[in-house]
Protein backbone atom coordinates (compact mmCIF):
# COMPACT_ATOMS: atom_id res chain seq x y z
CA UNK A 1 0.00 0.00 0.00
CA UNK A 2 1.30 3.48 -1.01
CA UNK A 3 0.86 5.79 1.88
CA UNK A 4 1.16 9.78 1.77
CA UNK A 5 2.66 11.66 4.84
CA UNK A 6 1.08 14.72 6.02
CA UNK A 7 1.57 16.93 9.35
CA UNK A 8 -1.37 18.07 10.60
CA UNK A 9 -1.66 20.53 13.16
CA UNK A 10 -3.51 24.11 14.01
CA UNK A 11 -0.43 25.84 14.03
CA UNK A 12 -2.17 29.33 15.72
CA UNK A 13 0.87 30.48 14.91
CA UNK A 14 3.32 27.92 13.20
CA UNK A 15 6.94 28.27 15.32
CA UNK A 16 10.31 27.94 14.86
CA UNK A 17 9.70 24.34 16.57
CA UNK A 18 7.29 23.80 14.06
CA UNK A 19 9.81 24.82 11.38
CA UNK A 20 12.17 21.99 13.15
CA UNK A 21 10.10 19.08 12.90
CA UNK A 22 9.23 20.18 9.05
CA UNK A 23 12.94 20.44 8.55
CA UNK A 24 13.72 17.01 10.19
CA UNK A 25 11.04 15.59 8.35
CA UNK A 26 11.93 16.57 4.96
CA UNK A 27 15.30 14.63 5.11
CA UNK A 28 13.30 11.18 5.82
CA UNK A 29 10.07 11.67 3.91
CA UNK A 30 11.11 14.41 1.17
CA UNK A 31 7.46 15.29 -0.09
CA UNK A 32 4.70 15.39 2.17
CA UNK A 33 1.97 17.71 3.31
CA UNK A 34 1.71 20.56 6.09
CA UNK A 35 -2.28 20.52 6.73
CA UNK A 36 -2.98 23.54 8.80
CA UNK A 37 -6.55 21.84 10.97
CA UNK A 38 -8.87 22.82 13.44
CA UNK A 39 -8.75 22.02 17.21
CA UNK A 40 -12.02 20.85 17.90
CA UNK A 41 -11.27 21.47 22.17
CA UNK A 42 -9.67 24.84 21.50
CA UNK A 43 -10.48 28.31 20.33
CA UNK A 44 -8.16 28.97 18.39
CA UNK A 45 -6.50 32.82 17.44
CA UNK A 46 -6.22 32.28 13.73
CA UNK A 47 -8.23 30.18 10.95
CA UNK A 48 -6.60 27.42 8.87
CA UNK A 49 -6.48 29.79 6.29
CA UNK A 50 -4.27 32.58 8.06
CA UNK A 51 -1.87 29.54 9.51
CA UNK A 52 -1.64 28.23 6.41
CA UNK A 53 -0.60 32.11 4.91
CA UNK A 54 1.53 32.14 8.35
CA UNK A 55 3.99 29.09 7.19
CA UNK A 56 4.16 30.55 4.12
CA UNK A 57 6.38 33.28 5.85
CA UNK A 58 8.71 30.23 6.40
CA UNK A 59 9.93 30.04 2.58
CA UNK A 60 9.84 26.15 2.92
CA UNK A 61 10.59 23.71 -0.02
CA UNK A 62 8.35 24.02 -2.87
CA UNK A 63 7.84 20.46 -2.76
CA UNK A 64 6.12 20.55 0.81
CA UNK A 65 2.94 21.49 0.25
CA UNK A 66 0.59 23.87 2.67
CA UNK A 67 -2.50 23.21 2.90
CA UNK A 68 -5.74 23.49 4.93
CA UNK A 69 -7.56 20.27 6.05
CA UNK A 70 -10.72 21.27 3.67
CA UNK A 71 -8.19 21.87 0.55
CA UNK A 72 -6.04 18.66 1.66
CA UNK A 73 -9.40 16.36 1.62
CA UNK A 74 -10.62 17.66 -1.17
CA UNK A 75 -7.12 16.31 -2.94
CA UNK A 76 -7.44 13.03 -1.31
CA UNK A 77 -10.73 12.50 -2.65
CA UNK A 78 -9.52 13.08 -6.44
CA UNK A 79 -6.37 10.49 -4.85
CA UNK A 80 -8.44 8.21 -4.40
CA UNK A 81 -10.49 7.90 -7.05
CA UNK A 82 -7.32 7.07 -8.88
CA UNK A 83 -5.67 5.28 -5.79
CA UNK A 84 -8.53 3.42 -3.58
CA UNK A 85 -5.60 1.85 -1.64
CA UNK A 86 -4.08 4.82 -0.92
CA UNK A 87 -2.88 5.53 3.03
CA UNK A 88 -2.14 8.28 4.87
CA UNK A 89 0.81 8.55 7.91
CA UNK A 90 0.76 11.32 10.38
CA UNK A 91 3.96 12.86 11.39
CA UNK A 92 3.92 14.67 14.65
CA UNK A 93 6.57 16.41 16.71
CA UNK A 94 7.61 16.13 20.12
CA UNK A 95 9.28 18.26 22.73
CA UNK A 96 9.51 16.14 25.99
CA UNK A 97 8.34 12.44 27.17
CA UNK A 98 4.90 14.19 28.74
CA UNK A 99 4.05 14.92 24.97
CA UNK A 100 4.73 11.33 23.97
CA UNK A 101 1.81 10.85 26.77
CA UNK A 102 -0.35 13.00 25.52
CA UNK A 103 -0.40 11.85 21.82
CA UNK A 104 -2.62 8.75 22.89
CA UNK A 105 -5.41 11.57 22.35
CA UNK A 106 -4.40 12.04 19.17
CA UNK A 107 -4.20 8.97 17.79
CA UNK A 108 -7.23 8.11 19.34
CA UNK A 109 -9.38 10.90 17.59
CA UNK A 110 -7.50 10.65 13.90
CA UNK A 111 -7.86 6.60 14.16
CA UNK A 112 -11.14 6.83 14.98
CA UNK A 113 -12.55 10.13 12.86
CA UNK A 114 -10.19 9.50 10.06
CA UNK A 115 -9.22 5.70 9.99
CA UNK A 116 -5.58 6.33 10.19
CA UNK A 117 -3.48 3.61 11.65
CA UNK A 118 0.34 4.89 10.96
CA UNK A 119 2.29 7.75 13.24
CA UNK A 120 5.62 8.89 12.92
CA UNK A 121 6.94 10.65 16.24
CA UNK A 122 10.39 12.92 15.70
CA UNK A 123 11.59 14.64 18.71
CA UNK A 124 12.78 18.37 18.04
CA UNK A 125 16.27 19.27 18.50
CA UNK A 126 17.08 20.59 22.41
CA UNK A 127 17.19 23.87 20.82
CA UNK A 128 13.13 24.06 20.87
CA UNK A 129 12.02 22.13 23.88
CA UNK A 130 10.61 25.25 25.28
CA UNK A 131 8.94 26.46 22.12
CA UNK A 132 5.11 26.04 21.71
CA UNK A 133 2.26 28.47 20.01
CA UNK A 134 0.64 29.03 23.33
CA UNK A 135 4.11 30.80 24.71
CA UNK A 136 4.50 32.41 21.38
CA UNK A 137 1.31 34.10 22.15
CA UNK A 138 1.58 34.61 25.96
CA UNK A 139 4.57 36.93 24.42
CA UNK A 140 2.17 39.14 23.49
CA UNK A 141 1.02 40.20 27.23
CA UNK A 142 4.59 39.03 28.78
CA UNK A 143 7.07 40.22 26.57
CA UNK A 144 9.71 39.71 29.48
CA UNK A 145 9.22 35.87 29.45
CA UNK A 146 11.87 35.77 27.19
CA UNK A 147 14.72 37.49 26.79
CA UNK A 148 15.82 37.01 23.81
CA UNK A 149 11.89 38.43 22.39
CA UNK A 150 10.02 37.13 19.54
CA UNK A 151 12.70 35.68 17.30
CA UNK A 152 13.34 32.10 18.95
CA UNK A 153 9.51 31.73 18.72
CA UNK A 154 8.36 32.47 15.60
CA UNK A 155 9.15 34.28 12.23
CA UNK A 156 9.78 37.90 12.35
CA UNK A 157 6.93 38.93 9.83
CA UNK A 158 4.35 36.44 11.83
CA UNK A 159 5.37 39.32 15.02
CA UNK A 160 2.90 42.12 13.90
CA UNK A 161 0.03 39.65 12.74
CA UNK A 162 -0.04 37.99 16.46
CA UNK A 163 0.18 41.19 18.50
CA UNK A 164 -2.98 42.74 16.07
CA UNK A 165 -4.54 39.45 16.83
CA UNK A 166 -4.00 39.87 20.27
CA UNK A 167 -4.88 43.58 20.37
CA UNK A 168 -8.45 42.35 19.02
CA UNK A 169 -9.05 39.72 21.40
CA UNK A 170 -8.40 42.19 23.93
CA UNK A 171 -10.56 44.98 22.77
CA UNK A 172 -13.12 41.98 22.48
CA UNK A 173 -13.06 40.86 25.84
CA UNK A 174 -13.36 44.15 27.31
CA UNK A 175 -16.58 44.34 25.40
CA UNK A 176 -18.11 41.43 26.31
CA UNK A 177 -16.87 41.75 30.28
CA UNK A 178 -19.94 40.52 31.83
CA UNK A 179 -19.88 42.82 34.82
CA UNK A 180 -19.37 45.75 33.14
CA UNK A 181 -15.68 46.50 34.43
CA UNK A 182 -13.03 46.65 31.86
CA UNK A 183 -10.29 44.00 31.31
CA UNK A 184 -6.75 45.09 33.29
CA UNK A 185 -4.86 42.26 30.57
CA UNK A 186 -4.88 40.62 27.84
CA UNK A 187 -6.30 37.34 27.21
CA UNK A 188 -3.56 34.45 28.24
CA UNK A 189 -3.12 32.00 25.69
CA UNK A 190 -4.47 29.92 28.45
CA UNK A 191 -7.57 31.75 28.79
CA UNK A 192 -8.32 31.24 24.82
CA UNK A 193 -6.78 28.08 23.96
CA UNK A 194 -7.05 25.86 27.51
CA UNK A 195 -3.30 24.62 29.14
CA UNK A 196 -1.53 22.07 27.93
CA UNK A 197 -1.46 20.03 24.53
CA UNK A 198 -4.57 18.20 23.77
CA UNK A 199 -5.82 15.92 20.47
CA UNK A 200 -5.51 17.77 16.87
CA UNK A 201 -7.40 15.72 14.58
CA UNK A 202 -6.19 15.40 10.85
Amino acid sequence: MSVLHVYPGSFSPPTRGHENIVRKAEKYFGNFFIICSENPNKKPWFTPEECREMWRLYKLPYHIPILTLREFESYMRDLRQRNPNLGIAIIRGLRSEQDMKDEMDVMTLNHRDYGIELFTYMFCDPGYTHISSSAARLLTEFPEISGLGYEPYIHPDIVPILKKRAEELNANAIRTDTDGAPSERLLTAEQVDGPGKVATGL
